[in-house]
């Protein structure tokens, strides 16, 4: 159908293992595309971030409905074997994504107790927030636009004006109920919002063993920029990392994403009893599988392509219910089951802080990965910067204080320029919403850095 309306380049599609395949292979197996969306981002998010030096990143990314958040750990995403879709498994593997039921579109509202809450329901794009003047829905956006965040002149490039009335007039309902004014409410949703995200946050860096005090948080969708800081905050992470253009980053981890297959062979082998001919040949299947696949995909753009193969095995303590993953190298293949176990024991000790080097390991799957290099996009650098100023000031409201702000233009800021908390700065596709205590700083690509103001260096 493109060839007959005269498109002569070749459509790929996007996995929800981050890597990309031909039309062919996507109608095959089209449950591979499920979270393609969200596995773009972190892709993007992992290119962005690699050329400003950032590899252990938490990804961030608020849409309307969502918050979606993954860990990268050195320049690399973290995978799950299986995940769930409206409460259907779903057993492809795919880039590890945690969806958090808070986004702009977050419906505010009081329980049976008169606490408030935020989300999980959403209003959507349509009818939407009530600032959308559709509906009379008090959402995350119009907290945002009555705290001064948001400009309703400049929302969505200029293109849509927000009615700052209507939020009031929707949010104002909750504060009666609250006995309250508007304004202190619409401040405590932003900080349920962000109560919700860090509760949920958190549980993900304790089950899985990660340090967000080693983590950049990289804020993008429309939602991300602004409420990043105070995650950031909240989990003591080591800075917030705001890409050039973060409204249009999961487009941009598409264009960028390689070709990737996952091939799995299921197993049931003690680790005690593998020897290092079993592992080859097990390994040498998957191997066979994988370059397959690449093969098949028959696109112009692999000619010459660099590929990287690596396995991986999920593994156990026998007797357990749920498995986790370690990679498998050449090394390891011919010491055979000692250095197995030790892999083994090294990776469930990162993770849960212990291992039980007497018990008995069980190899579930063996799984072989390919990928194949795709072009680099060219790489954008800006400007060094002068002395900045802000195009005018406002009030905005953060945690009960009222401050007087500092706002911004993204496309006037240039490598090298500073910029003290608490400000804000404004760009066609979102808002970065810069602490008090915190210090943003931009670099020659673009991407700003926010750090706690004594780690930085006031302007």
């Amino acid at each position: 159908m493109l060839k007959e309306e005269g498109v002569s380049i070749e459509p790929f599609i996007t996995q929800s293992n981050g890597g990309i395949m031909n039309i062919d292979a996507a109608a095959e197996a089209p449950v591979k595309t499920l979270f393609s969306g969200p596995a773009a981002g972190v892709i993007g998010a992992i290119r962005v971030a690699e050329i400003s030096g950032e590899k252990n990143l938490l990804t961030f990314d608020v849409g309307g409905t969502s918050t979606d958040v993954s860990v990268v750990i050195d320049g690399h995403p973290t995978f799950a074997q299986s995940s769930q879709l409206a409460g259907f498994p779903v057993n492809v593997p795919t880039i590890d994504i945690i969806s958090i039921g808070a986004g702009g579109g977050s419906i505010g509202w009081l329980d049976n107790g008169g606490l408030l809450k935020l989300g999980p329901e959403s209003a959507g794009s349509d009818p939407g927030p009530a600032c959308y003047g559709k509906s009379e829905l008090a959402t995350l956006t119009d907290a945002f636009l009555l705290c001064g965040y948001v400009n309703g002149d400049r929302f969505a490039a200029g293109r849509m004006k927000l009615s700052a009335e209507r939020s009031k007039a929707a949010i104002g309902k909750i504060a009666a109920e609250l006995g309250q004014d508007v304004m202190k409410t619409a401040d405590q949703m932003i900080q349920v919002a962000v109560s919700n995200m860090y509760v949920e946050l958190s549980n993900v860096m304790e089950q899985k063993g990660f340090d967000p005090r080693e983590l950049s948080v990289v804020a993008y969708g429309g939602g991300g920029p602004v409420t990043a800081n105070f995650v950031a905050e909240e989990i003591h992470a080591k800075n917030v990392f705001v890409p050039y253009r973060p409204g249009t980053l999961c487009a941009m981890g598409s264009l960028t994403a390689d070709f990737a297959y996952d091939a799995v062979l299921p197993v049931n082998f003690l680790v005690s009893g593998i020897t290092p001919e079993m592992l080859k040949t097990q390994l040498a299947k998957l191997e066979d599988e994988a370059r397959a696949w690449l093969g098949s995909q028959h696109a112009s753009v692999l000619e010459g392509a660099e590929t990287r193969l690596s396995y991986l095995a999920d593994a156990r303590y026998k007797g357990q219910a749920y498995e986790i993953q370690f990679a498998i190298d050449d090394a390891m293949v011919n010491a055979g089951s000692s250095a197995l176990a030790e892999a083994f024991h090294d990776q469930h000790h990162l993770r849960y802080g212990h291992a039980e080097k007497q018990a008995d390991i069980e190899i579930v799957s063996l799984r072989a990965r390919i990928e194949a290099a795709t072009p680099e996009l060219p790489v954008e650098t800006i400007g060094e910067g002068g002395e900045l100023k802000p195009y005018t000031h406002r009030e905005i409201i953060i945690r009960g204080q009222v401050y007087d702000a500092a706002v911004y233009e993204r496309k006037d800021i240039k490598a090298g320029n500073v910029i003290n908390g608490p400000a804000i700065v404004e760009q066609d596709d979102t808002t970065v919403l810069i602490l008090p205590d915190w210090v943003g700083s931009c670099d020659i690509y673009g991407n700003m850095t926010i750090v706690r103001t004594e780690e930085g260096k006031e302007a």
